[in-house]
């Protein structure tokens, strides 16, 4: 199988958002899990090494003066680097400045050394942001996961993670009981078998009319249980290779790792080539381009243009809001051909049917990733509603982490501003399906058409 060389070595955005359809209240949303090595790549198995040089962090030596200067810088970074900040507030109908003083009082409340009142604070910003761009602090348990696996999305990234005030934070984060107690309830799930992996209700399997059902409601696993479930996918693509039609229902599935759906469903992608066309503007900025570290001038994949360009991007760029970009400087679009036709099933098999994949305002991030892939296939229809978006993979790392000075804790940004077919953001708008379902339930409907339709060509 053949790849662009970006997503061998990236494929994998991201983490479970729970609840990411809660626009209205301004809590926190949990991370996904963070992005994984490519299949083509051994997995790392050492675990996080603490250099002996590293100065520890000292939390009573962390002062409020300093909080506050770690939560401005926050926000310099993201509005000099992230291109969606201006989209956010207007599309959101949000008033950035108004919480970003409401985030500062906060800070201002805490006395010094109240490492875990900060954290919370900046967590805060979450709620309001709603997911978009994936902007949050790396957690102790992220940051964890990406250094026991060796996990990084590139070389720039794995540097930040490395550095020495990074690695002291973090070294004093993974000893709190807070973290002890997430990884604890993360080692507790994992299944043991593909029937635990399917009793634990994160993989149901079913027919209805004699067409199989998939239902996979989460691409988040951990390490050792993430092969099993793999496992077991790509055992029921297999036996429905000669399937006229197959339902896969990702209702409710709010992301964590794309290796989990590019290995798993790969036994129906064999012999295919899909071409995958995204489209994004940027801000060219100094630490954008560091992090990116010589993209897109490395990039096959990607042409570049002018921002005044970038209309001419799309057949109807009705949804196109210019006035999001004032302060961008580049767009691009990237056309990336997934050749698998070198890819030979074990049992010699090719899928040749449909796949009708039930979408809903719940997928985000990986899940929307696999959207992304698979929405201009002549052999899937998307039954469902429209999705909430935030997983178009532009470059590499898709997520950049930057360093509050002070502290050494990492926050991340998306900097892309993603776009659709209509020139809509996705990041706000997500994805329409092919069959939109308003208020019925989408695999009644995915069954009535697939009654219907008969012999029209779907499969």
């Amino acid at each position: 199988m053949r790849k662009s060389a970006m997503f061998t070595t990236l494929l994998t955005l991201c983490l479970l958002t729970l609840g990411c359809n809660r626009e209205e209240s301004p809590v926190p949303e949990q991370l996904e899990q963070p992005p994984t090595q490519s299949s083509d790549q051994p997995e790392s198995k050492s675990e996080p090494s603490w250099d002996e040089d590293v100065v520890p962090f000292d939390p009573a030596g962390f002062t409020q003066v300093q909080m506050l200067e770690d939560y401005d810088y926050l926000w310099s970074i993201l509005e000099e680097n992230c291109a969606l900040l201006d989209g956010l507030e207007r599309e959101k109908e949000l008033n950035l400045d108004e919480i970003r003083q409401k985030g500062r009082k906060k800070i201002e409340a805490l006395q010094d050394g109240d490492v875990e009142g900060f954290e919370a604070g900046i967590s805060y910003l979450g709620g309001y942001f709603r997911g978009v761009g994936h902007l949050s602090p790396v957690s102790a348990l992220t940051y964890s996961t990406v250094m026991e696996r060796g996990a990084y999305e590139s070389g720039t990234q794995k540097e930040v993670y490395h550095a020495p005030q990074v690695k002291a934070y973090y070294q004093w984060a993974t000893a709190q009981p807070k973290f002890v107690s997430q990884k604890k309830s993360q080692e507790e799930k994992i299944p043991t078998s593909a029937d635990s992996a399917e009793s634990s209700g994160a993989i149901e399997i079913s027919s209805q009319n004699g067409t199989p059902i998939l239902r996979i409601k989460t691409f988040q696993f951990g390490k050792n249980d993430q092969k099993i479930v793999i496992d077991q996918l790509q055992n029921f693509c297999l036996d429905n290779l000669d399937q006229q039609n197959l339902i896969i229902d990702i209702r409710g599935n709010g992301g964590g790792s794309t290796e989990v759906w590019e290995q798993g469903f790969q036994p129906l992608f064999a012999g295919k080539v899909i071409e995958e066309r995204l489209v994004a503007a940027w801000k060219d900025t100094s630490l954008n381009r560091e992090m990116w570290d010589g993209w897109p001038e490395n990039e096959p994949d990607v042409s570049v243009y002018p921002i005044e360009q970038l209309g001419d991007l799309f057949s109807d760029p009705s949804g196109l809001k210019m006035e999001d970009l004032e302060q961008a400087e580049m767009a691009g679009q990237r056309v990336t051909r997934f050749d698998y036709t070198d890819l030979k099933n074990p049992n010699g098999g090719v899928f040749s049917g449909h796949i009708w994949l039930l979408i809903d305002r719940s997928n985000y991030s990986a899940a929307e990733a696999l959207i992304q892939r698979l929405k201009n296939c002549d052999f899937v229809t998307m039954v469902g509603n429209q999705t909430k978006g935030g997983g178009m993979i532009f470059a590499a790392p898709a997520k950049i982490p930057f360093i509050l000075p002070n502290s050494g804790m990492l926050y991340q940004y998306i900097p892309f501003y993603c776009m659709n077919e209509d020139g809509s953001c996705n990041e706000f708008y997500g994805s329409l399906p092919d069959i939109d379902v308003g208020s019925e339930d989408a695999l009644e409907v995915c069954l009535r058409e697939i009654e219907r339709s008969g012999d029209k060509g779907y499969a």
